[in-house]
C-alpha cells in the first residue's frame, strides 16, 4: 500500500464506569479485566507487554464498551472519538472516558492515513492533493462534528511555548476556599472537593500536570499567599478590579443565579419590583448584599450573619424572602435539613466564577483557558447535576410530567436550572417543553435504554405504545400490543399486575409495582411500573397513562448483593466463633501462665498495650496503672542501675531479629526489691518494622534466692574440707614422728603404717 501523510491522529484513552477512577496507565489495570478486540493489534501488545491484566476477548468497540457497562470488565481501550460516538449513539450513560494513556506505546496517539493501491502512486499524489486543499478551519469544523480528540498539543493547539512552559513545570499550586460548599470545600479529611475540584482533575489529566491543593487554611491567609505568589492558581473567584492588581482571570466557567426563596405558599415572583416594601434578607459583604442595596433601594432588606440565619428568618415569618446564591442555597437547605421552602424565582443577577492565575504567569493563564475550553459540555452539566439539587418554582405546570415519570420532571428541573449555563440550547428545550407533548415525548424518549411509555383506555387496550420498547425488549409496538399477556412470566409478581390496572381504571392513584417479562431473546428482564389515571373535566376516568423502567440490572445486583451479604454473614459468623475460640484459648494461655504476658510499642518509655493479670502479684501494681503507661510504665519499676542493661539487651536482640533473655530487678509497691526473668521477642511487619515487642516475665526471686544459698553453702563447705584436708596430714606427720621415736627406743611401733 502507498500511503498520504497522516490527516489527524487519535488519542488512545479508557472508558470506565462511571464511579470507576480514570485510567491513565496501563499499570493501573494489572490485576483488572480489560476488554480487547479480536485479531487487534493492541490486543496483542497487551498480552506481550503487559501480561498482568486480564483480557475479555471481544469482537467490536461496541461488544467492548458493553462489556464494561456491565461488569464484565474494567476498562475498554479506543480512540477517543470512537469510544465517545458509540457511547452517545447507544445511550452507554453509565461509562465516562479519561484522558490519554501515558504508557500504552506506539498505541497511545494512533496517527490516521488514507491508502492507495501499490501500483497506483498517482492516485496517492491526487488524495494527497485533496487533503492539502482542506483549510484548517475545515478540518476544525470536521474534528468538531466527528469529536476528533488528537494529542493533548493538537487538541489543545499549544504553542511552542506553551508545551516548554508545560515540561517546565509539571507541579502547580492551588489555593481554594474551604468553606463554599458545594463550589468547593475541605472535607473531614482535609481533602480538596465540590466543582471546582472536578473541573481541576479534568484541567489536570489534559494538561498532563498535577494540581496540588494548598493544605486548609481561611480565604484570607489563601488570597494572601495569591499575592505573595505562593500560589500559581485560585479555583473559583469572583474577578474584582481588586483582584486585577495580582490575578489574571479565566472567562468564567461557573455562573449561578442570585435567586428568591420564600415560603412553598408563595407564587413564582417574576420580578424583581414584586419585592418593593418587602423584608428581605441577605447575608452581609455578600455579592448579593451589595446588588441590591445598589440596585434595589426599594427593598427593605435585612442583614444576617449567614445563609442559615437567612432562611430560617423566612422560615419562622420574619422575613419575606432570602436572596443568594443557588448553589450555596440548595446545599445549605440540603445540609441543614430546612424545609417549608422553595426558590420561588431568578433575580437578573449571577456570580461568575473564573480561575485566578498568577499575574505573572501569562503562558498558564492560556494554558488554563484552553484547558477549560476543551471540557466537553456534558462533562460540565454531569458536574453541575451531580451537585445541585433543588425544588424550584416555575412558570408552568409540571403536574402532568410528574405524574408520568418523577425521574424525568427532576432532569427537566436541572435543566431549566442550568439554563443560564446551557443559554439557548437549554431555553430552546424548556419553550418545547412548555407548548409541546410531541416534544415532551422525544425528550423522554431519550433514555429508551431504560424506559417506555404507554397508555391505555378503560376497557385495558393499549392505545399507544413508546417505540424504545423495542431496544429495550425486542418487541415492536405491534407485536407487544397483540401478545403483551404471553410475554408475561410464571412469578407470582406477575399475579399483582392485573388488580393495579383494574384499580387505575377505578380512579386510584397507584405507587410503583414490580413485573417480570420475557425479552423476545428468552432472557427474562423486571420492570417497575407507575401508572396514573386520566380525568376529563368531569373528574371521569378516560385512560390510563404508564411509565415502564428497566431495572433488570439492579435486582441482579440486589440478588448478588443478598447472596454475597449472606456468604458474608456466615464468613463472620464463622470467624466469630474462631476468634471466640482463639481468645478463649488465649486467656486461658495467659491466665495459666507463669508469669506476666505483655505487648509493649518499642518506644522511650515502652508503652503497654497489653500486660496479663499476673502483674498485680509479681509487681504489687493492678493491670490498669500499666495499660497505654496510664499511671506508671513497666520501666519505671525497673531497679536503677538495671535499666541501662535491660534497653541495651533489648534493643540489641530486635536489631539481630533475635529473641531476648534476661534476668534483672524491680522495685514492688512495697519497696521489696525482686528478681524477674523476662523473655521477647519483636514482632516485624510486612515492610520490616517493629510492631509490637511480646513476651512473658516470671517472678524468680526465689529462685534466686535458693541459688545464692547454694553458692554460699558451697563455699562454707569447700572452706571445711581444706580445714579437714590439713589437719589429716598433721595427724599422719605426728605418727610417723612417733613410730620413729619407737623405732630408737628399740620398741614396736605405736602406729601401724601410716603413708
Amino acid at each position: 500500500m502507498n500511503y498520504t501523510k497522516p490527516f489527524f491522529t487519535l488519542s488512545s484513552v479508557a472508558a470506565v464506569r462511571q464511579g470507576d477512577e480514570h485510567i491513565t496507565s496501563l499499570k493501573q489495570l494489572y490485576g483488572k479485566t480489560l476488554a480487547s478486540g479480536e485479531g487487534w493489534t493492541m490486543t496483542k501488545y497487551i498480552q506481550e507487554q503487559h501480561p498482568q491484566i486480564k483480557q475479555l476477548i471481544v469482537k467490536n468497540a461496541l461488544e467492548g464498551l458493553k462489556a464494561v457497562r456491565f461488569g464484565q470488565a474494567d476498562a475498554w481501550i479506543d480512540a477517543y472519538a470512537s469510544s465517545q460516538y458509540n457511547i452517545d449513539t447507544h445511550h452507554l450513560t453509565n461509562l465516562k472516558l479519561g484522558g490519554e494513556i501515558a504508557d500504552a506505546g506506539d498505541f497511545r496517539f494512533v496517527p490516521h492515513y488514507i491508502g492507495v493501491r501499490k501500483d497506483w502512486p498517482i492516485l496517492r499524489d491526487i488524495m494527497q492533493k485533496a487533503l492539502n486543499s482542506v483549510s484548517p478551519d475545515e478540518v476544525q469544523e470536521l474534528n468538531e462534528k466527528w469529536r476528533v480528540f488528537a494529542e493533548t498539543v493538537q487538541r489543545l493547539k499549544l504553542t511552542s511555548e506553551e508545551q516548554e512552559w508545560l515540561a517546565r513545570n509539571p507541579v502547580l499550586r492551588l489555593g481554594y476556599d474551604i468553606d463554599s460548599a458545594p463550589v468547593e470545600f475541605a472535607d473531614k479529611k482535609g481533602s480538596y472537593k465540590g466543582m471546582s475540584a472536578d473541573y481541576m482533575e479534568l484541567i489536570a489529566t489534559t494538561l498532563g500536570v498535577t494540581i496540588e491543593p494548598a493544605a486548609p487554611q481561611s480565604w484570607q491567609v489563601t488570597t494572601d499567599a495569591a499575592k505573595k505568589g505562593e500560589l500559581e492558581l485560585l479555583s473559583a473567584v469572583v474577578r474584582t478590579s481588586r483582584r486585577d492588581a495580582y490575578l489574571r482571570f479565566t472567562r468564567p466557567y461557573l455562573s449561578f443565579p442570585i435567586v428568591i426563596v420564600t415560603d412553598q405558599r408563595v407564587a413564582y415572583i417574576s420580578e424583581m419590583k414584586e419585592l418593593a416594601e418587602k423584608t428581605v434578607t441577605v447575608v452581609s459583604g455578600h455579592d448579593s448584599h451589595d446588588i441590591l442595596m445598589e440596585n434595589h433601594p426599594e427593598i427593605a432588606l435585612q442583614s444576617v450573619n449567614n445563609i442559615i440565619e437567612g432562611l430560617q428568618a423566612v422560615q419562622n415569618g420574619e422575613a419575606y424572602a432570602f436572596v443568594g446564591s443557588l448553589a450555596n442555597i440548595t446545599h445549605i437547605m440540603g445540609r441543614e435539613g430546612i424545609t417549608g421552602l422553595k426558590v420561588t424565582g431568578k433575580t437578573p443577577y449571577s456570580i461568575d466564577l473564573s480561575i485566578g492565575v498568577r499575574k505573572d504567569q501569562p503562558v498558564l493563564a492560556g494554558l488554563m483557558q484552553k484547558a477549560l475550553d476543551a471540557i466537553p459540555e456534558e462533562e460540565r452539566v454531569e458536574i453541575y447535576n451531580r451537585r445541585i439539587a433543588v425544588t424550584y418554582e416555575r412558570g408552568f405546570n409540571y403536574t402532568l410530567l410528574r405524574e408520568i415519570l418523577v425521574p424525568a420532571v427532576i432532569v427537566i428541573i436541572l435543566l431549566v436550572f442550568w439554563n443560564w449555563q446551557l443559554n439557548r440550547v437549554v431555553n430552546r428545550k424548556t419553550t418545547a417543553l412548555r407548548t409541546s407533548e410531541a416534544q415532551y415525548r422525544a425528550l423522554v424518549e431519550s433514555v429508551q435504554d431504560y424506559y417506555f411509555f404507554y397508555a391505555h383506555g378503560t376497557d385495558g387496550v393499549f392505545t399507544y405504545l413508546s417505540p424504545s420498547i423495542e431496544i429495550m425488549l425486542g418487541y415492536t409496538p405491534k407485536d407487544f400490543l397483540l401478545h403483551y399477556s404471553e410475554y408475561l412470566t410464571d412469578d407470582p409478581a406477575n399475579e399483582e399486575v392485573e388488580r393495579h390496572s383494574q384499580l387505575s381504571i377505578q380512579g386510584e392513584e397507584q405507587p410503583p409495582y414490580e413485573l417480570e417479562i420475557l425479552h423476545k431473546n428468552g432472557s427474562r428482564y423486571w420492570l417497575e411500573v407507575k401508572e396514573s389515571p386520566v380525568f376529563d373535566q368531569q373528574g371521569r376516568v378516560v385512560a390510563v397513562e404508564g411509565v415502564a423502567r428497566n431495572i433488570t440490572e439492579s435486582k441482579l445486583a440486589q440478588k448478588e448483593l443478598i447472596t454475597y451479604r449472606e456468604h458474608l454473614e456466615e464468613l463472620v459468623d464463622e470467624r466469630t466463633v474462631e476468634l471466640r475460640q482463639s481468645e478463649e484459648r488465649f486467656r486461658a494461655l495467659v491466665s495459666n501462665s507463669p508469669g506476666v504476658v505483655y505487648r509493649s510499642v518499642l518506644d522511650a518509655d515502652w508503652t503497654i498495650d497489653f500486660i496479663s493479670d499476673a502483674v498485680l502479684e509479681v509487681s504489687g501494681y493492678p493491670v490498669t496503672d500499666f495499660i497505654h503507661n496510664k499511671v506508671r510504665s513497666f520501666a519505671s519499676i525497673i531497679y536503677p542501675e538495671d535499666v541501662q542493661l535491660v534497653d541495651d539487651k533489648v534493643r540489641a536482640a530486635v536489631r539481630q531479629r533475635e529473641p531476648y533473655e534476661l534476668t534483672y530487678r524491680i522495685v514492688r509497691a512495697d519497696e521489696e526489691i525482686c528478681w524477674v526473668e523476662e523473655h521477647g521477642s519483636a514482632i516485624f511487619s510486612d515492610t520490616g518494622e517493629v510492631e509490637w515487642l511480646e513476651g512473658i516475665i516470671i517472678d524468680v526471686s526465689a529462685r534466686i534466692s535458693a541459688e545464692e544459698k547454694v553458692k554460699r553453702y558451697m563455699g562454707e563447705l569447700e572452706s571445711f574440707n581444706r580445714l579437714a584436708v590439713g589437719r589429716e596430714k598433721q595427724i599422719i606427720s605426728l605418727k610417723q614422728e612417733i613410730n620413729g621415736l619407737m623405732g630408737r627406743l628399740g620398741q614396736a611401733p605405736k602406729f601401724k603404717s601410716v603413708e
